[in-house]
This record gives structure tokens, C-alpha cells and sequence, in this order.
């Protein structure tokens, strides 16, 4: 929400459903390397996501987005999770995520945390389609 003051106004005038407004970073050559780019997913309900993209090795592509529900995709466009994070590369030399640090005495730490009713909740994990369920 705006509490007043100045800012930037990139308004497109088309009202086409899933159109588009970018911001776009440019090198030398005019070619675009990055770009922030807000899509118009419907016009009369005002719904939209916000995509942040780049280029490597002359292929741009999307890297991540904000859904218009709020919803972190990387990787993906899939909007089911909070948080959906997808590594499409395969092989087992990909990580999907690494949690690292160099905390010689604490170490690296994931914590999942649920503060409300955790009846009947647990931690799922999956490995090659195989549903594992571990509940604490």
C-alpha cells in the first residue's frame, strides 16, 4: 500500500488478460541480461505475479516469481505451496537445496516449525516417488 510520496509508474494501457510491464537490464550490445517482470494475469480482478529473470549462455529464463496469491515459486510456475522450489536439471550431481555453513560449532540447522495444533501433522518426505511419513 502507498502512504504517500513519489514513485515509479510503469503503467500498460492493454487490457489483455496475462499481459505484461518489465523493467529490463541491458548490456552493450542491447541485449537484455536480467529483467523484473510484472504480468497482468487478469485486468478486471487486478491479479497479478511478479517474475524475476535472467540470461546464461544466451537463453533467458524465468528463475523465480511471487505469485498473486503470495506464493515463492523457483524453478517452477506451479502455485499449490508457500514456498515451491523445483530442480528440473536431474542427475545426481544436481542439488535441489543446500543448506551449508562453516559454524564449527553449531553446525548448519533446518528447523520446520508448526506454533498452532500439530495433531495428526509430521514432517513427509519423498524420495523417487516413494511417500515416507515421520511424525514427531
Amino acid at each position: 500500500a502507498n502512504a504517500g510520496g513519489s514513485g515509479l509508474l510503469i503503467q500498460n494501457t492493454n487490457n489483455t488478460n496475462n499481459n505484461q510491464n518489465f523493467l529490463g537490464f541491458y548490456d552493450s550490445t542491447g541485449t537484455s541480461s536480467a529483467a523484473i517482470i510484472g504480468q497482468h494475469e487478469n485486468h478486471s480482478s487486478t491479479t497479478g505475479n511478479l517474475q524475476f529473470g535472467t540470461r546464461n549462455a544466451g537463453t533467458y529464463a524465468e528463475r523465480f516469481r511471487i505469485s498473486s496469491s503470495g506464493n515463492l515459486l523457483v524453478g517452477t510456475t506451479s502455485d499449490t505451496q508457500r514456498l515451491h522450489v523445483y530442480n528440473g536439471n536431474g542427475g545426481e550431481a544436481y542439488k535441489t537445496a543446500l543448506f551449508n555453513s562453516n559454524d564449527t560449532a553449531n553446525g548448519t540447522r533446518i528447523v520446520i516449525a508448526n506454533t498452532g495444533n500439530t495433531s495428526g501433522r509430521g514432517l513427509g518426505i519423498n524420495v523417487g516417488g516413494q511417500a515416507n511419513l515421520y511424525k514427531g
